[in-house]
């Protein structure tokens, strides 16, 4: 579900993902692309997201770091799609690459 970054290209969202976590266990890879998009199992993403929120029932902020074409994905919407149990079909909303928790 995840895709941890292949590049050497500099992530222009590096600064904002400081101390994020990106999980081990997430072993697909993405790469940034020259145009400024990100590529992760042949899909191509125009943004790489920090989301910042609770999740429901903690006492402590969370960050998830994701790939998406939707810039306004929010926070509640990943965090609902995480726990929810249907099955995609077709191209993901966001690939998750990683979460910080405060």
């Amino acid at each position: 579900m995840g895709c941890n970054s292949d590049s050497s290209a500099v992530d222009s969202l590096q600064s904002s993902n400081e101390g994020l976590v990106e999980s081990e266990n997430l072993e697909q890879s993405y790469t940034v692309n020259e145009d400024g998009t990100f590529t992760c199992k042949g899909i191509v993403y125009n943004y790489k997201l920090t989301l910042t929120g609770k999740e429901e029932g903690a006492d402590k902020t969370s960050k998830y770091a994701v790939l998406t074409n939707n810039k306004n994905l929010s926070f509640d919407d990943v965090f609902r799609s995480l726990i929810s149990a249907k099955l995609e079909v077709g191209e993901p909303e966001f690939v998750l690459l990683g979460y910080y928790v405060d």
